[in-house]
């Protein structure tokens, strides 16, 4: 079994086309099922894991940056 990347995420795989695809959920912290939020996805690059996406490495070796703009 595959280990969850960080405490707050857990691995989940549907099926899709005959194929088995393994993506990664992530509840934010203070969650309020009485409130929308948006939805985000996070896709990997080719040769690049959800994991990667996951613990913000990018191609390479380098890591995301760490401030972002709003």
């Amino acid at each position: 079994m595959r280990e969850d990347p960080h405490p707050d995420q857990r691995y989940r795989t549907i099926q899709s086309s005959g194929k088995n695809r393994t993506f990664i959920l992530k509840i934010p912290d203070g969650y309020d099922r009485n409130r929308p939020y948006r939805l985000i996805f996070g896709f990997h690059w080719w040769g690049g894991t959800s994991t990667d996406v996951a613990t913000g490495r990018t191609v390479g070796t380098g890591t995301w940056a760490t401030s972002s703009t709003t």
